[in-house]
């Protein structure tokens, strides 16, 4: 019953959209007509309002998802579902000329409906630090405008991160059940970049689930824990016995802020930086 409901649903909204489209055409109204933007991830809906700048950005920007709040500006923007979950109807009715989502997030028979109904769908693949500056390039060139000043200003910051945070690291993205980055996540290159290396399980998604006996057994000099909105996520009591908590090597961050590519990004690597240093901030 739930995959006949499900189907159901599908059918419903795919038919909400086709009727949409007639009546756009009836009236004469055509997507690339309208310099309507909708962007579907937060990182690059961030990039993105970094790229066009508040004035023109709040012009073209129609749509976004939750928690693309960067620059604060853009949380003024309506939101049209989540990252993983979008409102197609909504993104359709703000007949953008560009819609913009990821290649390994943005549900892929979402992205193919939308183009199904010739809307121009442009989707980007999630950057290591590494290819960022092909990345934003990449995307300032479906923008048609510059980047000159961002990739200066990217570069800069980047070449500036402090190099002397001697120590392993293991990179916790979720407490319970236990998740950690693995060597094909971004924080690979971060963490080295600021003279740490990185204890990572292989993978290719990203993240991978361990159970509490890897992480003992690893037994890293340093943690940096992600966590959502205010507080600390807590630790499992058998964590408690790691050196990095007993030495008070256990960094928490926020993980709207390190866990996607940015300049708030570069910003929490100084953090962490400093922290494994004992630099006080």
């Amino acid at each position: 019953m739930a995959v006949k409901s499900s189907a159901r649903t599908i059918v419903f909204q795919t038919l909400v959209l086709v009727v949409g489209l007639f009546v756009s055409a009836a009236n004469g109204v055509r997507a690339e007509e309208s310099p309507h933007i909708v962007c579907l991830t937060p990182m690059v809906c961030e990039w993105t309002g970094l790229l066009l700048g508040e004035a023109l950005g709040q012009k073209l920007i129609v749509g976004r998802v939750e928690h693309a709040n960067q620059p604060e500006w853009l949380g003024k923007i309506p939101a049209f579902g989540t990252y993983v979950k979008p409102d197609l109807e909504r993104v359709f009715r703000a007949k953008p000329h560009l819609v913009l989502a990821s290649d390994e997030g943005t549900p892929k028979d979402w992205i193919k409906r939308l183009r199904g109904l010739d809307v121009r769908v442009e989707t980007l693949a999630n950057p290591r630090p590494e290819q960022m500056k092909n990345w934003i390039s990449d995307l300032a060139a479906l923008l048609q405008v510059s980047a000159v000043k961002v990739l200066q200003r990217w570069e800069s910051e980047w070449n500036a991160i402090p190099k002397g945070a001697r120590k392993t690291v293991v990179v916790v993205v979720s407490t319970d059940p236990l998740w950690v980055a693995t060597t094909s996540s971004l924080y690979e290159s971060a963490i080295n970049k600021i003279g740490a290396t990185l204890i990572a399980p292989p993978g290719d998604n990203g993240y991978s689930k361990q159970s509490v006996e890897w992480l003992v057994r690893k037994d890293p000099e340093a943690l940096v824990v992600l966590g959502m909105g205010t507080g600390a996520p807590q630790l499992p009591e058998r964590l408690k016995s790691l050196r990095a908590v007993k030495t008070g090597n256990v960094v928490h961050m926020d993980g709207d802020q390190f866990a996607r590519l940015s300049f708030r990004f570069l910003e929490s690597l100084h953090l962490i930086h400093d922290r494994l240093k004992g630099v006080a901030h």
